[in-house]
């Protein structure tokens, strides 16, 4: 399971970066007069990471380690030994993708910038936005390839978000988490279709995240006092 995550958390990731590039492929093919193009680049780009997406998920399915019982995985005791230990090494060696994803995605609009201050708004369309959209999905490949597999050794050693607690909190909000991501992907689809600006869209996605880890914030925090009244 672990090895099986580790791998399609890079094609997973790598789907993303596709899309990412071919939203900033958008305004450097129409600087060419090549505006179509670009956006089937995208359509194409973005079939092909969606066909990514389902093939990983269903080998991560069928590839789920141990008997899991309502969500919760039971090992031997010297299995969790060894993958407690795995897990520690693992945290250890990949410390620094947190840290290079977010000082990636803060500096992807310096292109931009620098293009802006040399006054040079044909390289800042032509080469801008697809430099900005590169190094944000750079930065996004490193949350996705350690996310996965740090989610991967937390539900063997059944610890974080899918302790017995949380997996029973996440039942609550997988009806509410699956209601706002498909609102996200209806906004984006709509807002990108009747503006075509591509380029500009693709920001849903991050504040989206922000938005959820608020709300998850605040369900947790009522569904405390709640249990604290018992």
């Amino acid at each position: 399971y672990l090895a099986m995550t580790h791998t399609e958390s890079k094609k997973i990731a790598l789907g993303v970066l596709l899309i990412l590039i071919g939203a900033g492929l958008i305004p450097t093919m129409e600087s060419f007069n090549l505006g179509g193009l670009g956006v089937l680049l995208l359509l194409v780009l973005t079939a092909l990471s969606v066909g990514i997406f389902i093939m990983s998920a269903m080998k991560l399915e069928s590839s789920k380690y141990g008997d899991d019982h309502e969500g919760v995985i039971y090992i031997s005791d010297d299995d969790y030994s060894l993958i407690e230990k795995q897990y520690v090494l693992f945290k250890e060696e990949n410390r620094f993708r947190i840290p290079l994803g977010v000082a990636l995605c803060i500096l992807s609009p310096i292109p931009l910038l620098i293009f802006g201050l040399m006054d040079a708004e044909f390289y800042a369309e032509r080469f801008g936005v697809i430099l900005l959209t590169a190094l944000v999905g750079i930065g996004v490949y490193q949350f996705i390839t350690y996310g996965m597999l740090d989610s991967a050794f937390k539900r063997i050693l059944n610890i974080g978000e899918y302790s017995a607690k949380e997996q029973s909190f996440q039942k609550v909000i997988e009806p509410v988490g699956t209601i706002y991501w498909l609102m996200m992907t209806l906004i984006y689809l709509i807002w990108s279709f009747t503006t075509m600006d591509w380029h500009i869209t693709w920001i849903i996605w991050p504040v989206s995240g922000i938005l959820w880890s608020i709300i998850i914030s605040i369900l947790k925090a009522f569904k405390s006092q709640d249990n604290n009244h018992y």
